[in-house]
């Protein structure tokens, strides 16, 4: 969901993929009639190759089974076999609404998402009430780029159902493409503590305060917000170093676009920075300085070493 702090101006919010649509989307239960109910209970596997291979040594090719391998092959980009695979389960039961629910997944995970449109609207028609259809919805409309009944999908189901997480990302995407990065922040917000997209959700907000933004954009509530908040977070020490780095960047930009002169005995402090040029510069270098030697290539570690000599304090010598 979250695309990780980017000092280059990478999007706040990864985009949509279509396969990786397909793939998070709700698996539909299992039939606790089947005869392989009990085997595809225990299967632990999360990699689409591994349950392949674990699926194949089914006692029993029931439905159930099928099915399952019908996503797997998804998932691997096998859509030609997924589409054989689904015209057999069609033909032995041609009433199992899974059926359209696959058809409709195949065709998202294709790039075809108008056909994955008209089957998902029927499915949301035959049930109304379930959370699903409507995700599937929400992320079909945003590949073909129409934010607006995207939002609409993503804001029901995430006002519905929170365990729907991606729905919370997917309306955070809708609110930045139209501008709106407070209302995004606000659905951010949202993702509860005890979720495992808590802190993914945190530094999204975190840049979706500072990132891309123009010093014009800023202010000082703004900034220190975003700081208090990074500081907030429990964080490796590169990805605080990179957070830090962006936060610090920002308002060191800010500052010097303003020239707001800071009044004697006035001190306001982002991440424990006092919000004056020669120590924002300081601690940047300082900071470029540690993703220097946390990089894992020659490359990346020159680039850091040239930040922080550019903005470390003037001096005389």
């Amino acid at each position: 969901a979250f695309d990780g702090a980017a000092l280059d101006g990478a999007a706040i919010l990864a985009p949509l993929e279509p396969p990786a649509a397909a793939a998070a989307l709700p698996v539909p239960l299992v039939s606790a009639f089947d005869p392989a109910a009990a085997f595809l209970a225990g299967l632990t596997a999360r990699d689409p190759g591994d349950l392949a291979a674990a699926l194949g040594s089914a006692p029993v090719a029931s439905r159930e089974v099928r099915l399952a391998l019908l996503r797997v092959r998804i998932l691997l980009g096998d859509l030609g076999g997924a589409a054989r695979l689904l015209e057999e389960i069609a033909a032995e039961a041609p009433d199992d609404w899974r059926v359209d629910w696959y058809r409709g997944v195949r065709a998202l995970a294709g790039g075809r998402a108008k056909e994955a449109v008209a089957v998902f609207n029927d499915l949301y028609d035959l049930a109304p009430g379930e959370q699903a259809p409507k995700l599937a919805l929400a992320f079909c409309y945003e590949t073909l780029d129409d934010m607006g009944n995207a939002s609409h999908f993503y804001e029901t189901v995430w006002r519905t159902d929170p365990t729907h997480v991606s729905a919370a990302f997917g309306l955070a995407r809708s609110c930045l493409a139209a501008g709106d990065r407070a209302a995004a922040e606000r659905v951010l917000d949202s993702v509860p503590r005890v979720s495992s997209h808590y802190l993914a959700a945190q530094l999204a907000a975190v840049a979706t305060a500072v990132r891309g933004r123009s010093p014009g954009e800023l202010d000082a509530a703004a900034l220190i917000g975003a700081g208090r908040r990074l500081a907030s977070l429990r964080l490796d020490t590169e990805r605080a170093a990179a957070f830090t780095a962006e936060v610090l960047e920002a308002a060191l930009g800010w500052l010097r676009a303003e020239r707001i002169p800071v009044p004697a005995g006035f001190r306001q402090q982002i991440l424990g920075t006092d919000l004056d040029e020669p120590a924002l510069r300081a601690r940047l270098e300082e900071t470029y300085r540690v993703l220097a030697k946390l990089a894992d290539d020659a490359g990346h570690r020159h680039a850091m070493v040239k930040r922080a000599n550019a903005v470390r304090p003037r001096t005389l010598f």
